[in-house]
């Protein structure tokens, strides 16, 4: 007869198997009160949060700081396999990376997102006064500015129809 325990989430009895082991230092190894499933679901929730997020955040800069060279290494070896995996994948994926693409920048420009009225005000600047900005040294607030012109431009465009 095989051991069960009742996990606390959903209350389902399963074998000892389909329990984590608890990190202990000392003692006998001990089994989590939750199953690995809810474990996982319970995970993958955590991970959409803004803490979920920092914490993943805040190990990967952890383990760059630890291993410097270990990414810098591994893409000097491998730098036209690296290349031509990326070249196949697109060339495999092109109308779905396209489709994605085109989507993307259609939302973009429907919600007025900081990227597209960078872009915007990027590509006016060239055009108009044949400057070259990049992108990152446009403040918030002409940002915000050029999304009010915009949505009022919309709203005239709208009137006149």
């Amino acid at each position: 007869m095989e051991i069960t325990r009742t996990c606390t989430k959903c209350n389902e009895e399963k074998p000892l198997t389909e329990f984590f082991n608890k990190n202990t230092i000392k003692g006998p190894i001990k089994k989590a009160s939750i199953c690995k499933i809810c474990s996982r679901l319970y995970a993958i929730d955590f991970n959409k949060t803004e803490k979920g997020k920092e914490q993943k955040k805040r190990a990967q800069d952890k383990y760059k700081k630890n291993n410097p060279d270990k990414d810098s290494k591994y893409q000097k070896l491998n730098e036209v396999k690296i290349k031509l995996n990326k070249i196949k994948y697109y060339n495999d994926n092109k109308d779905g990376l396209f489709l994605k693409y085109r989507d993307r920048a259609k939302d973009n420009i429907k919600e007025l997102s900081d990227t597209y009225i960078r872009q915007r005000i990027r590509l006016n600047a060239k055009k108009v006064f044949n400057i070259v900005i990049n992108v990152k040294d446009i403040p918030q607030e002409l940002i915000e500015l050029k999304r009010i012109h915009l949505k009022t431009y919309r709203l005239c465009q709208q009137l006149q129809n």
